[in-house]
């Protein structure tokens, strides 16, 4: 059953009210000029205002509910200390670069047209007062970034060229807003485009058919250098239609870059699986097999194919260059040992030791990471996606993300897990196995046999002194 968050709503809603405004705006500052903001057309100020309060609404909601990764990680770990989550809370009511960025979304949505006709009684081109909505730019890359991350399985090409697709008609669409507003600037000018195209009776009667004009213009400038029936005469249409050939080239080709690339790779996955199958169904037809036997290993043969894409990220990492691996290892660090407090009062060594030997486990949508009651041997923790807790066919909690778990099994061959964990989406999981890390304690415990003891060491505020002496306080407690 396919899990409805928050996230994707917000993402779904965010990029649909962006694009929207992004239409809307140039028809409101440029198309329609406006004394009175009911001059507007009633559907169109519906649409911007229905926009603006469901993104507002949002907005609203993240910063009530937005809380930092520090705060998040206290109420995963119940051992935590009353300290850490004291500094979590006031860490929570700081100024961070999550709720700065969200009070720019907010601004950017705040239906400043509306103020001024009811506030201040303003008379004239409203479209002008939609100018802050330039700042979606901002929640419209957020929300992009999110959404890749739901699509991370779709070819780089196949996504360059979807946005370029995209640009596409946004380009004609507010060239032809810029184009038809410089009609409106030079109305009493005889030579304007709008008098001197062709059939001018025709197409230049109203404000729709104007538009159309423009977007006609723009389309063909963008895509070619025009057909001639719509044409430049003074000199600021002259530099706007140099402009818009430029960019229409550079656009052209970066389509038709995108369009033979996509072409070149979007089937490389099932030519690689249909010379497979062609090779299993020619040598079992030249041993007469069966035609039951056939159909089974063709079926085989299909489950057991594994994307090119998948295959090539284990070998991703060793074809990086050393400084992009340490950095690799270095953020496998952070996230574990950073994470789980029994690991922030690690030493040096035992911090790079961990960021060595931890790897990722990806998992694919439905798979299952551990069957109920089978043996850890290690700790996990929850890098991407979504995963529940499963006990006799019925969830029992959900994962969230950087959620970890087994950290007693890094100490103990015995700790099972009481719950199947279960893949809703793209999993994947940062693991550091028990028999590495138990090489890596015996070593610590070498450096530091005081310690170990208990002795010498001094409690800071999270609750205990190094990662030694806490595990042996745990273990005095267990016995």
């Amino acid at each position: 059953m396919v899990k409805i968050k928050f996230n994707g709503v917000a993402c779904v809603l965010g990029l649909t009210a962006v694009l929207v405004n992004m239409i809307t705006l140039p028809l409101r500052g440029l198309v329609l000029p406006t004394v009175q903001l009911l001059d507007t057309p009633q559907a169109l100020l519906a649409c911007d205002y229905i926009c603006d309060s469901v993104m507002l609404t949002l907005i609203v909601l993240q910063l009530v509910c937005c809380r930092p990764a520090s705060a998040l990680a206290t109420t995963t770990n119940p051992t935590t200390s009353l300290a850490s989550m004291a500094a979590a809370a006031t860490a929570a009511t700081t100024t961070s670069p999550q709720r700065v960025r969200l009070w720019i979304e907010c601004i950017a949505f705040v239906p400043l047209d509306l103020v001024a006709d009811v506030m201040m009684g303003f008379q004239g081109n409203f479209g002008l007062w939609r100018l802050n909505h330039v700042l979606a730019i901002v929640p419209f890359l957020r929300y992009l970034r999110i959404t890749e991350g739901y699509f991370w399985r779709m070819s780089v090409q196949m996504r360059r060229t979807m946005y370029i697709l995209t640009i596409l008609p946004m380009c004609s669409h507010w060239f032809a807003c810029i184009w038809f507003y410089i009609a409106y600037v030079e109305r009493h000018d005889t030579y304007s485009w709008t008098n001197q195209a062709m059939y001018p009776q025709f197409y230049n009667t109203s404000t729709t058919t104007k538009y159309l004009r423009s977007i006609y213009w723009s389309a063909t400038m963008l895509t070619t250098v025009g057909f001639g029936d719509v044409t430049a005469v003074t000199r600021v249409e002259t530099f706007m239609s140099i402009l818009v050939i430029y960019m229409g080239i550079l656009i052209s080709c970066a389509s038709i870059a995108c369009v033979l690339k996509l072409m070149e790779h979007a089937d490389r996955n099932q030519m690689a699986l249909q010379e497979r199958l062609d090779d299993v169904c020619g040598y079992l037809e030249w041993r007469n097999a069966s035609d039951d036997l056939v159909d089974r290993a063709l079926s085989s043969v299909r489950a057991s194919f594994v994307p090119q894409i998948e295959t090539t990220r284990a070998e991703l990492a060793t074809q990086l260059p050393h400084a992009l691996r340490a950095r690799l290892q270095i953020e496998h660090e952070e996230v574990l040992v950073h994470t789980v407090p029994r690991f922030q009062t690690a030493s040096k060594t035992l911090r790079a030791a961990i960021s060595e030997h931890v790897v990722y486990v990806s998992k694919a949508p439905g798979d299952v990471l551990l069957a109920e009651g089978q043996a850890l041997g290690g700790i996990y923790l929850l890098q991407r996606g979504d995963a529940t807790y499963v006990l006799g066919g019925v969830v029992v909690k959900d994962l969230e993300l950087h959620e970890y778990f087994g950290e007693d099994a890094l100490f103990s061959a015995d700790e099972v897990t009481p719950y199947a964990v279960v893949c809703d989406s793209a999993c994947e999981f940062v693991f550091l196995g028990r028999s590495h890390f138990q090489d890596m304690w015996q070593l610590e415990q070498d450096r530091h046999p005081d310690a170990a003891m208990g002795d010498d060491v001094d409690s800071d505020e999270s609750g205990g002194g190094h990662i030694l002496a806490k595990h042996a306080a745990t273990a005095m407690d267990s016995n």
